[in-house]
């Protein structure tokens, strides 16, 4: 138990006479945290601003398809919906050739 104590004090010694070991050991890993930290949240806000467009096209003027549009709007979480009719698509095929 001795040679713990006195292991322990011995390199209580070293670290308090190395001021570059002391920065090291407390403030380099409070630096990468904060820093970290920045860059998760500014890509998590870039992420939750963006929403992905998704086309809906109703192709059978069915009940499932309407609700659908209606149930979710024009958006819901990451996505923004485009609903289309099939005339629509064909007119916007037809413009564009």
């Amino acid at each position: 138990m001795n040679k713990l104590v006195a292991s322990i004090y011995k390199e209580i010694l070293l670290i308090s006479r190395d001021l570059g070991g002391l920065i090291i050991l407390f403030v380099m890993p409070l630096v990468l945290v904060v820093t970290i930290t920045l860059l998760q949240d500014g890509a998590f806000r870039n992420i939750t601003e963006q929403k992905t467009a998704v086309l809906l096209v109703d192709n059978d003027y069915g009940a499932v398809g309407s609700t659908y549009t209606q149930e979710h709007g024009r958006e819901w979480f990451l996505f923004r919906f485009s609903p289309m009719m099939p005339s629509e698509i064909l007119a916007r095929q037809r413009l564009s050739v």
